[in-house]
C-alpha cells in the first residue's frame, strides 16, 4: 500500500508522524481497527491519540488551525 501521499502532506506541513505497517503487527492491527471503528482505508490518522480520521480528513485540517486542536 502506498501511503506516500498522506507521508509527503505531513511533512510539507511539518506534522510529524510514525507510520505503522499493521499488516506485519496483527495486535496492533486489531487495536488501530477498534479506535478507528467503522473506517476501514488506510491511512488512519491519529493526533495526540485522538482519532483524526483517513487522507482526506489529514489534508483538510492541515489548510487550517484545526489540527492544533489535537
Amino acid at each position: 500500500m502506498d501511503l506516500s501521499l498522506g507521508e509527503k502532506t505531513a511533512t510539507d506541513k511539518d506534522i510529524s508522524y510514525l507510520a505503522s505497517d499493521l499488516s506485519s503487527d496483527p495486535v496492533l492491527g486489531g487495536k488501530m481497527k477498534r479506535k478507528a471503528k467503522v473506517m476501514r482505508s488506510v491511512p488512519q490518522i491519529y493526533v495526540k491519540y485522538a482519532h483524526l480520521g483517513g487522507f482526506a480528513e489529514l489534508y483538510e485540517n492541515s489548510n487550517s488551525t484545526n489540527l492544533k486542536n489535537y
